[in-house]
C-alpha cells in the first residue's frame, strides 16, 4: 500500500471508514450510556472537528450544484445544513446526478420538508432517500462501505464527511481526463497508433495533473518540476508560478508577481498571496492558505491528509478548466497540406472512438466502480490496461493480497517499456485470481494490456461472482462458520423460499432466461426485504421475523453499527398463526388460473390475546408492521412486453435501492447480466440469514 498512499482509493477510504467508525462511534456509544442527548450539530462543532475545510467543500459544491434540479431545496449549503440534507439523503441523491445525470429520478425520492421530521414515519422516508443516494453514488465510484452506509448518522459527521471529499474529487480531478477534455490529448507528442492512443486515455488522473502543471512551468522557463501532489505544493512556489503563467496578460497588472511572492519567506503569508491572486482571476473560496501550508504535513492514509489533499486538487483543477492554456497545433491552410490534415486528424478521431467505448459493459463498469478505484472506469478496453483498477478491486475484496511493492505504477514513456510493465501488473492481478479459483486460460495479461474486451469482460465477470459469495458471508458474519453458497444452493433456497411465499414458479437455474422474463425477482425481493424488515411495503398481516430481545434493548446507533441499514425490526403480533399471499402461479401458466389463485386468499386470523402486546408497539413498529398492498402481486410475463419490462425494471431497482440493496445495472431483463440476478439473489440470501441470527 506504500507504494500508492498518494492516490485517493477505495482501500485507503476503507481503511479510514474504519478508524473514523471506531473513535466517534464510540463517543457516540458513551454518551447514549450516559444517557446524555447528543449535541446538535453547530457551526462551533463543524469548526472544531474540520477547521475551515467544511467552508471550503461547501463553497464548491454551491457552485456545481446550481444547475442540479434535485439540489433545488438544498442550496445554497452552510458548512452546518451539508450534514442534514445529507443525512435526510436529498443531497446524496443531489450529488449522484452532479456525477452522472438522472442516476437518481426525483420522483422516487421524498423532497417535502414536512415529510422528512423526526417521527419514525419520517425516519423511516430519510432512510429511504439515503439508501437510494448511497447506491447510486457507489456505482459511479464512490467507496462507501456497508458499515459506512450504515453510520451516515446525524450525531457522527466524519461518515458524512469522508463521502463528501471522495465526490469532491470525483467532480474536480477525476474529470481530469480525455472524455471530458479533449484538449488535454495534445499534451502527449509522437502518438499516432491505437496503442499509444490507449496509453493516453489509461493516464492517472493525479498523472494527467501532473504533466499538464509540469507543462506550464516549462512553458513558464523555470526549472522547477512538480514531482507529487502533496508536500511539493506546500512552500507556493508552484502555484505562484502557475498562476502567473495562466493570467491572461491584461490581468496580470493586478496580481502580485511570482518573484514578488517567492519574497516573502513567512509560508502561511506566501499562501495568502497566492489565493488573492486565484481570487483575483476569479477561482474563489475552494482554498484557504493554512491548506496549502499544511498540505504535506499529514500522511494521506489519514482523514485530515486527504481533507488537505482534496482540496489541493480542487484548486487546482479550477485553475486548469479557467485557464488550460494547452496549445492546440493549427493546421496550415494549403491544397499541399491537405494529406497531412487528413492524417493528423484521424489519431483524434481514433481517440474519441475509444473514450466512447463501453457502454455495453454498463453492469460490470457498475460493478468496478462500487470499490471507488483511484480512476474511475469508464471503458473495460482501456481503463483497465496497467493493471492498475483490477489490482485495486482485488485488494479491496482480499485486503492485504497484493504485493503494491512489486506492482509498478509510475508513468512509462518508452511504448515497448509500457507494454511490458502493464503486462508485468496484469499478470499479478491474474495470479491473485488463481488463487481464488479464476484459471489463467480465462484471461491472459496480454488480453487485458491490449485491450481485448471479450477476455477482460470474462475475467471480471468471474470477479463479480465471487464478490456476490463474499457479499453474503460478509452480511451474515463469521465467516469461517458460514458455508459457500454455491449456484445449486441458491436455486435450491430461491425455490424453497418461492414455495413458502405460494408461488408456483421455479428456478432450474441462475441462467434460467425465466428468471430475466419474469418479474419473478420483484416478486421474490420484496417479500424477502418485507420479511426481514427491511421494507416497510406489502399487507400489514404479511408476517415479519422477531426482533432479538438485547437489540431491542441498544440505542439505534448501536444497531446501525452492526450493519443495520433501517429502523429497529419489528415483532410480528405474538400468536398470530402467519397469513400467506396468495398462490402466485408461474408465468408459464394461463391467466385464468393466475386470476383463480389471486382471488383465493384464506380469511384473516385473529387473536384476542394479543391486546397487551399491540399497546407496548412502538409507532415505528406500527408503520414498519406493514399496511400496504404488494408491489408484485405474482408472478408475470413482463419480457415480451416493453411497457410491462420497463415498469418492473424501474419497480424493482428502485424498491432494492431503499432496502439498500445495490443493483449493479441500470435496469434489469433478458439482456442483463446474469451475475447481477446473482448478486442480488446472494445479498437477499445473506440479510435474510442474519435476521435470523
Amino acid at each position: 500500500m506504500a507504494t500508492h498512499v498518494n492516490f485517493i482509493n477505495g482501500t485507503t477510504f476503507t481503511h479510514i471508514e474504519k478508524t473514523i467508525i471506531r473513535s466517534e462511534f464510540t463517543i457516540f456509544i458513551n454518551s447514549e450510556s450516559e444517557q446524555s442527548k447528543p449535541i446538535p450539530i453547530s457551526e462551533t462543532i463543524v469548526r472544531k472537528q474540520f477547521g475551515f475545510d467544511m467552508v471550503c467543500m461547501v463553497e464548491h459544491f454551491n457552485r456545481v450544484l446550481k444547475d442540479i434540479t434535485l439540489a433545488t431545496s438544498c442550496v445554497p449549503l452552510t458548512e452546518v445544513s451539508i450534514f442534514y440534507k445529507a443525512y435526510e439523503g436529498i443531497l446524496l441523491c443531489a450529488l449522484a446526478n452532479l456525477l452522472k445525470p438522472d442516476s437518481v429520478d426525483e420522483k422516487t425520492i421524498t423532497l417535502k420538508p414536512e415529510l422528512l421530521d423526526d417521527s419514525p414515519d419520517g425516519e423511516l422516508r430519510k432512510i429511504e432517500n439515503r439508501n437510494i443516494g448511497i447506491t447510486a453514488l457507489r456505482s459511479q465510484g464512490v467507496c462507501i462501505s456497508r458499515q459506512s452506509a450504515a453510520m451516515v448518522n446525524i450525531h457522527v459527521p466524519s461518515t458524512i464527511a469522508a463521502i463528501l471529499v471522495q465526490v469532491l474529487r470525483r467532480v474536480t480531478l477525476g474529470r481530469m481526463h480525455f472524455q471530458s477534455f479533449e484538449v488535454l490529448v495534445h499534451l502527449f507528442d509522437g502518438w499516432s497508433s491505437a496503442e499509444e492512443a490507449s496509453a493516453i486515455l489509461a493516464t492517472d488522473r493525479e498523472k494527467m495533473l501532473l504533466i499538464w502543471i509540469n507543462h506550464l512551468l516549462k512553458k513558464a522557463s523555470t526549472d522547477l518540476q512538480l514531482t507529487n501532489l502533496g508536500a511539493n505544493l506546500a512552500d507556493s512556489k508552484v502555484y505562484s508560478i502557475l498562476l502567473w503563467t495562466v493570467a491572461p496578460e491584461a490581468q496580470r497588472a493586478s496580481l502580485t508577481s511570482s518573484e514578488d511572492v517567492m519574497k516573502e519567506t513567512d509560508l502561511t503569508k506566501r499562501a495568502e498571496l497566492v489565493v488573492a491572486n486565484a481570487e483575483k482571476l476569479g477561482i474563489t473560496g475552494i482554498l484557504r492558505p493554512e491548506h496549502i501550508v499544511k498540505v504535506g504535513k499529514d500522511s494521506a492514509i489519514t482523514f485530515v491528509g486527504l481533507k488537505n489533499i482534496v482540496l489541493n486538487l480542487a484548486f487546482l483543477f479550477r485553475i486548469f478548466v479557467a485557464y488550460p492554456n494547452i496549445d492546440v497545433p493549427k493546421m496550415k491552410d494549403l491544397p499541399s497540406a491537405a494529406s497531412k490534415k487528413a492524417a493528423a486528424v484521424a489519431p483524434m478521431q481514433q481517440v474519441s472512438s475509444l473514450g466512447k467505448h463501453g457502454a455495453t459493459e454498463d453492469s460490470l463498469i457498475r460493478w468496478l466502480n462500487s470499490f471507488g478505484p483511484s480512476s474511475p472506469v469508464v471503458s473495460l478496453k482501456t481503463d483497465l490496461c496497467n493493471g492498475r483498477v483490477l489490482l485495486e478491486v482485488w485488494d479491496a475484496m482480499f485486503p492485504g493480497c497484493v504485493p503494491w511493492n512489486k506492482v509498478k505504477l509510475e508513468e512509462v514513456n518508452l511504448s515497448s517499456r509500457r507494454k511490458f510493465t502493464w503486462m508485468a501488473n496484469c499478470d499479478i492481478a491474474i495470479g491473485i485470481g488463481q488463487k481464488h479459483g479464476i484459471t489463467r486460460d480465462v484471461c491472459s495479461s496480454g488480453n487485458i494490456s491490449t485491450g481485448e474486451v471479450k477476455y477482460i469482460a470474462s475475467m471480471v465477470f468471474l470477479m463479480m461472482r465471487l464478490h456476490a459469495q463474499l457479499t453474503r458471508k460478509e452480511i451474515i458474519g463469521e465467516d469461517s462458520k458460514v458455508a459457500d453458497l454455491d449456484d445449486k444452493g441458491l436455486v435450491k433456497w430461491f425455490n424453497e423460499m418461492m414455495e413458502k411465499y405460494r408461488s408456483d414458479f421455479r428456478l432450474k437455474s441462475v441462467d434460467d432466461p425465466n428468471l430475466k422474463n419474469t418479474n419473478a425477482l420483484g416478486y421474490f425481493g420484496e417479500r424477502i426485504l418485507v420479511e426481514n424488515n427491511l421494507l416497510s411495503s406489502g399487507p400489514a398481516d404479511f408476517p415479519r421475523k422477531p426482533k432479538v430481545a438485547e437489540a431491542a434493548k441498544k440505542p439505534a446507533a448501536a444497531a446501525g453499527a452492526a450493519g443495520k441499514r433501517t429502523p429497529p425490526p419489528v415483532a410480528p403480533k405474538p400468536k398470530m398463526p402467519a397469513k400467506m399471499p396468495p398462490k402466485s402461479k408461474n408465468a408459464a401458466d394461463s391467466n385464468a388460473e393466475e386470476d383463480d389463485g389471486a382471488n383465493n386468499e384464506e380469511p384473516a386470523a385473529t387473536n384476542d390475546d394479543n391486546g397487551e402486546e399491540e399497546e407496548q408497539q412502538t409507532p415505528a413498529e406500527a408503520h414498519n408492521s406493514g399496511g400496504g398492498a404488494w408491489q408484485f402481486n405474482s408472478v408475470e410475463q413482463v419480457s415480451s412486453d416493453p411497457a410491462l419490462l420497463t415498469t418492473f425494471s424501474v419497480t424493482a431497482i428502485l424498491m432494492f435501492s431503499k432496502a439498500g440493496v445495490i443493483v449493479y445495472a441500470s435496469k434489469l431483463g433478458p439482456e442483463t447480466d446474469a451475475a447481477v440476478y446473482r448478486s442480488v439473489l446472494m445479498e437477499l440470501n445473506g440479510l435474510s440469514m442474519k435476521t435470523c441470527n
